[in-house]
């Protein structure tokens, strides 16, 4: 059974709307798309869009995911008239000195007649995913730790150093995740007591800071066992090459990093006499392709690379120079064929002059896009059954000194489309 009610937004917007909810249903779960929220945040609902007081619920965000359980009392919502009534839902994010609503979503809820003996659930599975996510979390932690302590150091003090203080991060990772579990239950008990949801919240990401601070010091102690590496690589050094493995062992004058390639074997060699590869062997002719320390060097350490442009680390649409200026102007599209044609790669808002109603066709599109077209002088043919029209299309049509404004929503291979009358009769210069 499909319980999930999705909202996508796109980059930069701040305000979405969802569809799909039923009056009288309960378990709905929320899912929030194309944010980069936090772990654990803040969600307000209300059935008032102003004024009013407000619901709140956690929120758990999973892979860039967000997902929060509606309140059931603003699906029940007994009373209400019409076909129709909206849920508002605000995304509060906090930190140690402010909290601030940065989001808001409108969920519209179709009305029904109210079931016999309705009877929700107890609350008591409310965060029940919140403490599987964060487990998750502490798993990972734990798994980037192991990680951590295979790396390779340049002596035997300084390894012993690192699994110091990994050993060290397996106890504050258990910690985290123990202080997690506790917050989710009090949290499941507590649900409408905001205040103390926020002060655990607060103290889940002091400890995740400190985590994050424990991995960032190993990663700077393997940065330095990879430059010791380079340092010795680049000293004076010889090459030679050999037939066979029992030439190369029979050679003599050999120091400390000269390297070889062994015909016999089709690969590449570096002597080692100091202990640089930390197996306890000396000396021995190391194989480059099975030191972890030569598979790959970190990219902060490595010098001569040439200048990127900033869009080819961050790969960001706003880092591009010269940005076209598709999502200021719409697009003009051309109102005299018998159908108006549209590519949504061009542009996602577009307008049209027509002497008649026409139908409209349009390409590119992908799940989840929104498109605005803005029509003068008559309104679109929307009959075809790809356009799904809300119950109050079509109730206000314009006047001569009036255009109309259509809104479709592409899902699932079909067009989720309204619209609203607009002064102004004639396209703007």
């Amino acid at each position: 059974m499909d319980k999930i009610a999705q909202i996508i937004f796109k980059e930069g917007m701040k305000e979405a709307y969802g569809y799909g909810l039923w009056q009288w249903s309960y378990g709905q779960v929320l899912r929030i798309q194309g944010l980069s929220l936090p772990t654990a945040a803040e969600i307000h609902f209300s059935l008032q869009e102003r004024n009013g007081e407000s619901v709140t619920r956690i929120g758990i965000t999973k892979d860039g995911v967000t997902d929060v359980v509606i309140p059931d009392s603003m699906l029940e919502n007994e009373g209400v008239y019409g076909s129709e009534y909206n849920i508002y839902a605000f995304v509060y994010l906090t930190d140690e000195e402010s909290g601030r609503t940065e989001y808001k979503m409108t969920l519209e809820v179709k009305t029904r007649p109210k079931p016999e003996a309705f009877d929700t659930p107890e609350d008591e599975e409310l965060f029940r995913e919140a403490i599987a996510a964060v487990n998750e979390c502490a798993e990972r932690a734990e798994v980037a730790q192991s990680g951590a302590e295979s790396a390779k150091e340049e002596a035997k003090v300084t390894a012993d150093s690192i699994y110091a203080d990994v050993q060290g991060m397996v106890v504050q990772a258990t910690d985290a995740k123990n202080a997690a579990v506790g917050y989710a239950n009090t949290a499941s008990n507590k649900a409408d007591e905001a205040e103390t949801d926020r002060l655990e919240t607060a103290q889940i990401k002091a400890q995740t800071e400190e985590l994050r601070q424990e991995t960032e010091k190993l990663r700077q102690d393997t940065l330095a066992a990879e430059q010791r590496v380079i340092q010795l690589m680049s000293t004076d050094t010889k090459s030679y090459f050999f037939g066979t493995i029992a030439e190369r062992d029979a050679a003599t004058g050999i120091r400390q990093c000269d390297r070889c390639s062994v015909y016999e074997t089709r690969a590449d060699y570096i002597y080692d006499t100091q202990n640089i590869d930390g197996d306890e062997e000396n000396p021995e002719w190391i194989k480059t392709s099975d030191w972890d320390a030569l598979k790959s060097v970190a990219w902060d350490i490595i010098t001569g690379k040439p200048d990127f442009a900033k869009v080819a680390l961050s790969g960001k649409y706003a880092d591009l120079i010269g940005i076209p200026n598709r999502y200021q102007s719409p697009l003009v599209l051309d109102g005299t064929g018998d159908a108006i044609v549209w590519n949504y790669s061009e542009g996602d808002a577009a307008v049209v002059t027509l002497t008649e109603s026409k139908p409209l066709e349009i390409n590119g599109a992908y799940n989840g896009c929104v498109a605005v077209v803005q029509c003068y002088g008559a309104v679109l043919d929307l009959s075809d059954e790809i356009y799904n029209k809300s119950i109050t299309f079509g109730y206000i049509e314009p006047l001569e000194a009036e255009h109309i404004t259509y809104t479709l929503i592409y899902n699932a291979g079909k067009w989720d489309v309204t619209s609203l009358v607009y002064a102004g009769g004639e396209v703007s210069a």
